[in-house]
C-alpha cells in the first residue's frame, strides 16, 4: 500500500514469507490497509514488478499460520482445479508434514491459477471476483473477530456456509459437495462453524459492505461442484443469508384444539420424536 501510494506510486518486488502470501495475497497487485468499519475498504490496485516465492520460508511458520494459508489453497482448488482438490484429498500427510515436493506442488499450482485470473481481468470487474469464494462471508467474521481468528480460518468457514447458500439458492448440482468441502477443510485442522456469540444480523451487516455488493444487493461467489464455479458473484437475498445463519425454527403451539390424527413416520429418528413431542406439548417448548 505503500508503494501504491508514495509519490503517486513506486517499484515494488514482493518475497512473500507465508503460505497465504504465497498462494494468494502477493500476486493480482491488490494493496491496502484493514478500517474498523470493514476489510478492502482503503487500498488501490499496484503490481508488483516480480514476486520472488522459496518454499522454504513455509517451514519457518508457526503450524496456525500455516494452516491459516491452507484454506487459500483450498479455495482455488475449489474454485478452478478439481485435480488440486483431490492431491489435497489424497495426500494429506505429505502436505501437514510440509515436504518439499507438496508444497511446491500447491505453491505453484495455486499461483498459476491466480496469476491467470487477473490476467484475463485486471482490476475485477469480471472473472477475478470467483477468488473471493468464501470471503464474503469470511471477511464479515473477520471483521467481527478481528483479534481472535485468522482470514483463512474465516475463509475456510465462509467456504462451507457459501456452499451452503448455493444448495439454498438452487445452484449446487450436489449436497455432498458440502461434506466434501467441510471434511477437507477440517482434516486440515480449519474451523467449519459460526464462533459462537456472532449474531446472524451483525454479520448480515459487515456482508453489506462488500466490494462485490451491487444495487445495494448482497452478492456471493457461487459454486456449483468442485472446480465448477459460477464466473459473476451472485445476488442473494437478506431472507436466504438469515436462513443460512440462523439453523433453527420457531414452532409456535396453535391457538386452539387440535382435531385429527398424527402418522408416525416410518424413521424413529430424534428430530422425528421432537417434532412429535411440540405438537402436543402444552406451553413453551
Amino acid at each position: 500500500y505503500v508503494a501504491s501510494t508514495y509519490l503517486r506510486g513506486v517499484d515494488v518486488i514482493q518475497v512473500p514469507t507465508t503460505l497465504l502470501a504465497m498462494v494468494d495475497s502477493s500476486i493480482g497487485g491488490k494493496t491496502g490497509i484493514d478500517a474498523p468499519v470493514g476489510k478492502n475498504l482503503i487500498g488501490a490496485f499496484h503490481h508488483p514488478k516480480a514476486v520472488f516465492i522459496d518454499p522454504s520460508f513455509v517451514r519457518t511458520l508457526p503450524k496456525r499460520e500455516f494452516i491459516n494459508g491452507l484454506a487459500e489453497v483450498i479455495k482455488t482448488a475449489a474454485i478452478r482445479d478439481s485435480q488440486l482438490f483431490e492431491y489435497l484429498e489424497r495426500n494429506i500427510e505429505s502436505v501437514l508434514a510440509m515436504e518439499e515436493s507438496a508444497l511446491r506442488k500447491i505453491i505453484m499450482t495455486c499461483a498459476t491459477i491466480k496469476a491467470h485470473v487477473v490476467s484475463l481481468d485486471d482490476k475485477e470487474g469480471g472473472i477475478r471476483c470467483i477468488l473471493n469464494y468464501g470471503h464474503t462471508i469470511g471477511h464479515a467474521i473477520e471483521a467481527l473477530m478481528y483479534s481472535e481468528m485468522l482470514h483463512g480460518e474465516c475463509v475456510s468457514i465462509g467456504m462451507v456456509l457459501e456452499l451452503e447458500l448455493s444448495n439454498i439458492i438452487g445452484k449446487l448440482k450436489s449436497s455432498s459437495t458440502i461434506g466434501r468441502v467441510s471434511r477437507l477443510c477440517q482434516i486440515y485442522g480449519l474451523p467449519v462453524a459460526l464462533p459462537k456469540g456472532l449474531k446472524p444480523l451483525d454479520i448480515i451487516a459487515k456482508m453489506g459492505l462488500d466490494k462485490k455488493n451491487a444495487a445495494k444487493k448482497i452478492r456471493c461467489v457461487i459454486l456449483k461442484a468442485v472446480g465448477d464455479v459460477i464466473t459473476e458473484p451472485v445476488p442473494v437475498e437478506q431472507e436466504q443469508i438469515l436462513r443460512l445463519l440462523v439453523p433453527f425454527v420457531s414452532i409456535r403451539p396453535h391457538p386452539g384444539p387440535i382435531n385429527g390424527e398424527i402418522v408416525v413416520p416410518g424413521s424413529k429418528s430424534i428430530s422425528n420424536r421432537v417434532l412429535l413431542m411440540c405438537a402436543l406439548a402444552q406451553g413453551n417448548c
